[in-house]
């Protein structure tokens, strides 16, 4: 157990009273609570049969958004290493697998 108590999480504001703007990560949302609970348990590390459990979401949600999360540190990644290589003479990388 992670010991994430979402239990206090009581605000809940729904898509249709906000506007988004395109291709931002709320973008199509139809709860803003449940992706931002979702998006900070997915970057406490809690695997996601968990993360349905703690955060109340529905299994499509959270399958999805922890998808998203996954794609999105991999694109960044990706783009970091490019412009700022990891490693180099006298210097060691420790690379972990998710």
């Amino acid at each position: 157990m992670h010991g994430l108590d979402t239990s206090n999480v009581s605000s809940r504001v729904e898509s249709s009273q906000v506007e988004f703007e395109p291709n931002t990560w709320f973008d199509n949302c139809r709860d803003v609570g449940d992706a931002l609970c979702l998006t900070f348990i997915w970057s406490c590390r809690v695997p996601v049969a968990q993360a349905i459990r703690d955060s109340g979401a529905g299994e499509h949600a959270a399958v999805d958004l922890y998808s998203m999360c996954r794609e999105v540190a991999e694109v960044v990644m990706t783009n970091e290493i490019k412009d700022h290589p990891l490693g180099g003479e006298g210097m060691y990388s420790l690379l972990r697998m998710c």
